[in-house]
């Protein structure tokens, strides 16, 4: 999803999609799938710019239901926490 995100142009959801799968695959162990993500050309944690580290960090800290949320309805995540609804 956060290639799709980029591809509409929407920078903010997609690198905080990035975070979000970032995050999950540190705690799952599945680093090689950020070799592929490298090899295809698709965004990574590790190529971002500083300006972007405030959205990688929002999207690190979504619990996975959040993050799957954000991914398929993005207005929808943090509402129901008081949080603004797109990080």
């Amino acid at each position: 999803f956060s290639e799709l995100a980029r591809a509409e142009g929407d920078r903010a959801r997609a690198v905080t999609l990035v975070g979000a799968v970032s995050a999950l695959r540190r705690s799952s162990g599945a680093g090689l799938q950020d070799i592929v993500d490298v090899v295809e050309g698709r965004m990574v944690a590790g190529d971002l710019a500083p300006d972007d580290k405030p959205l990688l960090a929002a999207g690190e800290a979504l619990s996975l239901d959040d993050a799957v949320r954000y991914a398929v309805e993005p207005a929808t995540v943090g509402a129901e926490a008081g949080r603004p609804a797109t990080p």
